[in-house]
């Protein structure tokens, strides 16, 4: 191997002319990115399947088709720049130097200034991010990737007179530092608040152009020689665009200038080169959530401090919340199944998080919480909420829209009522599986398909749907929604709903946090969960049933009056607050003045159409720096959504004589979707804008849109300009209408009209009692004088002498939880709630300004006197920063307020929890909530998360096909069981993702199961550990072997092709009369170096590797550090076998 020193003489390190080593990466970069290509090819209907690494270009020139099929092809151009976000930097540069270019010499002015036109701005975010764009951006650096793999795997790839030294294609160099350049940007604000990296000093080697948009002096890392060859740099960044985080940094301590990692500026630029890259699948690891997991995800949960508080603490305090930043530790990128909120690929996600390495709360996810413990602890027996369980398209077919025909999907999303867990797919009807189809085949046939889906409490609005079994022991399978369908023409069908399924009601996810309070109450005295779960459930029932009886008087005329229903009121223990608002000025008699509302709302409407337009005239002159967080891009996906939604609340419905709506007067959920994307796309689809505007009747017709038609959409030449051309249309119209004419706008306006005055049915009440029972929202407070009521009876429990704080409803539960956990548990919440924290942080400002202080503190008081008093007039408050800081540190201590309680309630979930779920070397019996210390960096601290545990995860080892695919559906070969005995609870995430590793199913297979109890003798973490890093260099090792042997064949025969590795040896031992002597070490080095190129070991299934020792587990030959021996074995018996054909060559005949 072409190794060499550097000037200690310590180290290896590899050039461009170190071939087997490029290969081994570049084979491995071309794998990831066919992963990545196949993954998104199963989210479109493209017929053409990918089985092979060399297919990836195909597939890509195949996704052309998708140019004409709208939806199709937003869907894959979403899906193509969540994988590869790095194409969004050249993709804008290019589109302003076409812009540019398209404007003439004039620019050149701008250019020269520094100055950015704001019309190259429009245009370029415009037109940057077209799906032909797309596509042929990324067919360029795929075929750039395949070009440089195919040049290091093979000792002589095209002709013998090709040079050795490769270069970038034509102007792909500097589409590289377009990505380097953003790269760059994120970096710097991934360490924006890293008080130890300086920003200049720690990036000033990384600038590539300055401020006169010249390379300085200081830059040193070009791309190419001085003779366009492509070196060190350019390489590794371009290699680790595809790479893992773990695999580049990997790379990178093998090339000189990259080793270091002691200085900052070290970091920074092991950081700029595995920053910008693709995002690969992750695989998902089956597991069930319990009680110990639930306990665990709240631990993690009360060691972070809430993002509003941190960014107000002091440097020295945010620190302790700083994780040490491990370059190998996985990324945090994998799926979290069971997180509440987690992203598809259909929702692509912001880039990673600046604060990724600090334990900081990034989700609101009490609610989570709250409503997993119910379920797990099944503390209801008749309560459920509600689950989304996905998406039903139960009718499918051609539809002609836009003078083309389209497929129509006809959808319901299915909710169910029960506990989460019972909606696993364990647990699924056999007829609900057979329905479940992936993204891969949704398009493929017009039969009825349940999208794959994760089953999650469908929260909404801060709103969770709740629903009251008839008995607690319904059969599970009624449970699950019906799939059933009934045919309503030749190829249509309607779904047939059931009443069942629906939501009693709806509760404010504001109320679980005095839910749980109460329950806790009762729990102190009830002998079950069970007990306390009927009391809590009986006042949620209890409150609907007197809201309920009350409407129900209401529509018979018993309660006429404000006078019986304020008796029914204190009868039932309720507030007018808990009526409607429509039922209080009825039996007021007020009269609404609708002009002035209409006035209002009118004023409204105008006001906001103006910030649009100045919004989006600001966004125009400020320059766009892809990279940045905040890259001043606006988002054509938003804004087309919003205009469609406009389009269709401005459209008034088409009315029949007797006033009831017309059907397909206005557009259909099919046609919503194509209007959105073909806005979305503007410059690609303009010319379908009219036939869809017809179609819709925004256009022509007896309902048309009151103003689109102002709009000259043929001379707008992308989605800005049209959407601005909109706004002032808009606008205009607003300003011309009269309040008095409100009715004939009533559609838009969409103003609270009184039915007693609009409908004069003698049953009027009782529709519009339907209508307050149809999705019926629980009031707030609902465990306020039931929480009085326990205080007042256990008086003993808990000793309070401020009598008047009963007094008074409001607040009441946010101030007696901290006096209840106190006296009762003696316990405060964690010490970060008493950090002192910036009060003077509206705006950013100057650290002179800056003024600490603590949470309740004297000046807290002061200050709410003065401004209790003392309130500037609201024309003066913007002049008035100190009344505006004031109002900013009130926002914050509402806030802050609100998750201590939220906290203290997490915490007697998990002591409840600490009964049934042990932890090793962890002792929770008197363990307190004001003990957990938050500093990561005190040894031996009481953060739960900082102790050392055990823990053990199963992995299936499944058989695969001749490609090397594994067959998951089949059945398992063995199971391994691998155990870390020695990391910390905050850190078994990354255990987690190492089980993930797409080589583990192949590296398995060779560990001996036959007899033995694999669960009785685990394989550890260590050992899997040091035998994939084995597995790093041995990649090298096999890659120098077979290229010393192409070199070998090639030499001795000049006419076989060099191109095919298992063509060149099948070639080259064709005709030979010893072929089947040589026969077993061809395939030997076929299928290793196969596996190899695959990121995977071959299986010990395959007939070749019989003679590989499979790892005994149970009395294991080699220490922990030689891992299982497996990477070893096939290196050394790859390089005997290359050793034995090349003796052959070099010493026979052909």
């Amino acid at each position: 191997m072409m190794e060499k020193e550097n000037v200690q003489g310590s180290h290896i390190y590899y050039e461009p002319t170190d071939k087997c080593f490029w290969a081994a990466f570049y084979n491995l970069a071309r794998h990831n990115a066919y992963l990545t290509i196949a993954h998104i090819n199963s989210f479109v209907n493209s017929k053409k399947g990918i089985n092979n690494d060399d297919k990836v270009l195909d597939i890509i020139d195949d996704w052309s088709k998708f140019d004409n099929d709208l939806l199709m092809g937003a869907r894959l151009n979403k899906l193509i720049l969540k994988h590869f976000p790095f194409l969004k930097a050249p993709l804008y540069q290019l589109a302003k130097r076409k812009t540019r270019k398209q404007q003439g010499k004039e620019q050149q002015d701008y250019e020269k200034k520094g100055d950015e036109d704001p019309e190259v701005i429009q245009e370029a975010i415009a037109n940057a991010f077209k799906m032909a764009n797309v596509r042929k951006t990324l067919h360029a650096f795929l075929k750039q990737l395949e070009d440089l793999r195919n040049h290091f795997s093979h000792y002589n790839y095209n002709s013998p007179a090709k040079k050795m030294e490769v270069k970038f294609d034509d102007g792909f160099c500097n589409k590289l530092y377009y990505v380097f350049d953003a790269a760059l940007q994120m970096v710097k604000d991934d360490n924006r608040m890293n008080p130890e990296i300086n920003m200049q000093t720690d990036f000033e080697h990384l600038v590539r152009l300055g401020r006169n948009r010249k390379i300085p002096n200081t830059f040193k890392y070009n791309f190419t020689n001085s003779d366009g060859t492509i070196n060190n740099n350019g390489l590794l960044f371009f290699v680790s665009l595809f790479l893992e985080k773990r695999d580049a940094i990997w790379m990178q301590k093998k090339i000189k200038g990259f080793k270091g990692g002691t200085e900052n500026y070290m970091r920074m630029t092991n950081e700029v080169f595995c920053r910008n890259r693709m995002v690969i699948p992750k695989l998902r690891l089956e597991t069930d959530y319990d009680n110990h997991q639930l306990m665990f995800d709240m631990l993690n949960e009360l060691v972070r401090c809430p993002l509003s508080l941190y960014k107000r603490l002091k440097q020295e305090d945010q620190d302790k919340f700083r994780v040490p930043i491990e370059f190998l530790d996985e990324d945090n990128e994998a799926d979290n199944p069971y997180q509440e909120n987690a992203n598809s690929d259909e929702n692509p996600t912001e880039e990673t998080d600046p604060l990724k390495n600090t334990l900081v709360r990034h989700q609101h996810r009490f609610p989570y919480f709250v409503l997993r413990y119910f379920d797990l602890n099944e503390v209801f027996k008749q309560l459920r909420f509600q689950i989304n369980l996905g998406c039903y398209h139960f009718s499918i077919y051609d539809k002609t829209i836009g003078e083309r025909t389209e497929k129509r999907h006809l959808t319901r999303t299915l909710f169910g009522f029960d506990r989460l867990q019972n909606f696993s797919v364990k647990l699924q009807p056999e007829h609900w599986k057979n329905m479940v189809k992936h993204l891969d085949t949704e398009e493929s046939s017009d039969k009825p398909y349940l999208s794959d889906a994760m089953p999650h409490y469908q929260i909404e609005n801060e709103k969770i749907g709740i629903h009251f079994l008839k008995t607690d022991t319904e059969k599970k399978e009624t449970v699950w929604p019906s799939l059933e369908v009934e045919e309503v023409s030749s190829n249509r069908n309607k779904y047939k709903s059931e009443k069942n399924l629906t939501a009693d009601a709806f509760l404010s996810t504001h109320e679980l946090l005095p839910m749980m309070f109460y329950y806790q109450l009762l729990s102190s005295e009830e002998k079950t969960r069970a007990a306390a779960g009927d009391k809590v459930q009986g006042v949620l029932q209890s409150y609907r049933k007197k809201i309920f009886d009350i409407y129900d008087d209401f529509a018979n005329g018993t309660i006429n009056s404000m006078q019986k229903l304020d008796e029914r009121l204190a009868k039932d223990n309720l507030l007018r607050g808990n009526m409607p608002q429509q039922m209080l000025a009825i039996l007021e008699h007020q009269e609404p003045d609708m002009e002035q509302k209409a006035k209002e709302k009118l004023d409204r409407l105008i006001t906001e159409t103006k910030k649009r337009i100045g919004k989006l005239e600001d966004q125009f002159k400020q320059k766009v720096r892809i990279g940045k967080r905040r890259a001043d891009l606006p988002k054509v996906g938003s804004i087309a959504d919003w205009l469609v939604n406009d389009m269709m609340r401005f459209q008034p419905a088409k009315r029949n004589a007797d006033n009831t709506g017309v059907p397909d007067s206005k557009a259909n959920s099919t046609e919503y979707r194509l209007l959105q994307e073909a806005l979305a796309f503007y410059s690609a689809y303009k010319d379908r804008l009219e036939p869809y505007f017809r179609q819709v009747n925004l256009i022509g017709g007896t309902n048309p849109h009151p103003f689109l038609h102002r709009v000259d959409w043929k001379k707008c030449n992308h989605l800005l300009s049209f959407y601005h051309d909109y706004l002032e249309a808009k606008e205009q119209y607003l300003s011309h209408l009269s309040p008095a004419d409100w009715q004939k706008h009533q559609h838009f306006l969409l103003l609270k009209v009184r039915k007693d005055i609009q409908n004069e049915k003698k049953d009027w009440k009782k529709s519009l009692v339907a209508g307050w029972k149809n999705g019926f929202n629980l009031p707030r407070g609902l465990f306020t004088e039931s929480i009085k009521t326990w205080f007042s009876t256990d008086a003993d429990k808990v000793q309070i002498t401020d009598t008047k704080l009963f007094e008074n409803r409001v607040g009441l539960i946010a101030k007696l939880i901290p006096l209840y956990y106190d006296k009762v548990y003696n316990d405060k919440p964690q010490p970060f709630y008493q950090y002192p924290f910036n009060i003077n942080d509206r705006y950013k400002p100057e650290d002179t300004r800056k003024r600490f202080t603590a949470a309740s503190s004297k000046l807290w008081n002061e200050k709410k006197m003065l401004y209790k008093n003392a309130q500037p007039d609201s024309s003066d408050k913007i002049e008035y920063p100190q009344y505006l800081d004031f109002l900013s540190w009130k926002k914050l201590e509402r806030e802050l307020r609100m998750l201590r309680n939220q906290d203290m309630m997490v915490w007697l979930m998990c002591k409840d929890l600490f009964a049934q779920c042990t932890v090793e070397g962890v002792e929770f019996a008197d363990l307190k909530l004001s003990q957990l210390e938050v500093d990561v960096n005190v040894q031996d601290n009481l953060n739960v998360l900082n102790n050392v545990s055990s823990m053990i995860l199963p992995l299936s080892v499944y058989p695969s096909d001749a490609q090397g695919n594994v067959l998951r559906n089949s059945k398992p070969l063995h199971t391994v069981y691998v155990q870390e005995n020695n990391t910390k609870l905050l850190k078994q995430g990354n255990f987690k993702s190492l089980l993930k590793d797409r080589r583990l199913n192949g590296l398995f297979s060779f560990i001996a199961a036959e007899g033995e109890d694999l669960q009785q003798h685990p394989l550890t973490k260590n050992r899997l550990e040091y035998e994939l890093s084995i597995y790093q260099t041995m990649r090298i090792s096999v890659f120098e072997q077979t290229l010393q042997l192409e070199k070998a064949i090639l030499t001795r025969n000049k006419t076989l092709c060099g191109n095919n590795f298992n063509n060149l040896l099948n070639s080259w031992s064709e005709h030979r009369t010893d072929k089947k002597t040589l026969q077993p070490d061809i395939d030997f080095l076929i299928a290793v170096r196969n596996a190899f190129s695959h990121n995977q070991y071959p299986m010990s299934t395959n007939t070749v590797m019989q003679g590989i020792e499979k790892f005994n587990i149970q009395t294991p030959k080699l220490e922990e550090k030689d891992g299982l021996g497996i990477a070893s074995q096939l290196a050394k018996k790859t390089k005997d076998a290359a050793s034995r054909l090349q003796n052959i060559i070099n010493g026979g005949t052909n």
